[in-house]
């Protein structure tokens, strides 16, 4: 299978599950499985094999939300927002870090 016909199998779940009134957010999980799926199970020329599909497939899965969540950008707000809370003292309007938010 071509990535396009994966990519049109994947539009055509999701668009299905929106259209039955699935949230959006398992639509999108089912219709990543579908097209990961379908990209690791098809081989050109072969039968289609779900057994094939099925370890780099949970591998994909398992390590994607892992990096998005561990990643740096995102680790940041929290540890700005228990600094507020925890010194409010070091964050007051009149403090070098609030007049370098400001700008001034």
């Amino acid at each position: 299978m071509t990535p396009a016909y994966a990519m049109g199998a994947t539009l055509i779940t999701v668009l299905g599950l929106v259209g039955l009134r699935v949230p959006i957010a398992f639509a999108l999980i089912l219709g990543a499985v579908t097209g990961l799926l379908f990209i690791y199970g098809w081989y050109p020329g072969e039968a289609f094999d779900p057994e094939a599909a099925l370890r780099p497939m949970m591998s994909v899965l398992a390590d994607v939300p892992f990096q998005f969540v561990h990643s740096y950008e995102l680790s940041t707000i929290p540890l700005y927002q228990a600094a507020e809370k925890s010194f409010p003292h070091f964050i007051r309007r009149d403090s070098i870090a609030w007049s370098f938010v400001r700008g001034r």
